[in-house]
């Protein structure tokens, strides 16, 4: 089985299968479909879940249970359907659950001292000797400037602004993912922009006036 499953993997290098072939796989019993799906989603999941709860060990458990839940649910999947959208408004319908059962019990308050774990944001930064450590640094805080933004802006318009800015979806699959309109996706992402950008302005302030 892992000598199939390997020579699987090297075919795959050469000729990319897709999303929705390895899902019909998944479908008909062969579980290589999905663990190969796990591979190429997972991470963006666990990061796409954590800018939105702005919790890392939350986020990781978020994301076990929606790939727990395409496992168990893989008959829902419709053959020739786009397979990312469909796994991102899992993502997102948990995430938003999340969100708003904290608000149910308690007042959402920003952490002006976030700890070691809140500030571990991942970044994609390639492993090469080549690479400015001063850029990685000025990346690194430029992610970490956003995430905090992220998450004074409230979920309605983060979560659009998170798939569109960061994940690269299109209307028409932010549209499909969390279940709204194309003009409501549109009109949250204007007021979404304008929120951040008010939110970082005010942050630079800040840090301005302390230094």
């Amino acid at each position: 089985m892992t000598e199939n499953y390997s020579s699987e993997q090297e075919t795959e290098r050469t000729m990319p299968i897709s999303d929705d072939d390895l899902m019909c796989r998944f479908q008909k019993g062969d579980e290589s479909g999905f663990r190969r799906l796990l591979e190429r989603y997972q991470d963006r999941i666990l990061n796409y879940i954590y800018r939105m709860v702005s919790d890392r060990h939350l986020a990781e458990d978020l994301t076990q249970e929606v790939f727990v839940r395409v496992y168990v649910h893989a008959g829902r999947y419709h053959p020739g359907s786009s397979f990312a959208p469909w796994l991102y408004r899992i993502a997102s319908n948990m995430a938003i659950n999340e969100l708003r059962r904290r608000k149910r019990w308690r007042f959402v308050t920003i952490n002006n001292n976030p700890s070691e774990s809140d500030r571990n944001v991942v970044v994609d930064i390639k492993d090469e000797d080549s690479v400015d450590p001063e850029q990685v640094v000025q990346q690194k805080e430029a992610s970490e400037e956003v995430s905090e933004a992220l998450k004074k802006i409230p979920d309605k318009y983060r979560a659009p602004l998170i798939l569109r800015e960061l994940e690269g979806y299109d209307y028409e699959e932010i549209s499909q993912i969390l279940d709204i309109p194309r003009g409501t996706v549109k009109s949250r992402l204007n007021r979404g922009r304008a929120l951040l950008e008010t939110v970082l302005k005010r942050a630079r302030s800040v840090n301005a006036v302390a230094f």
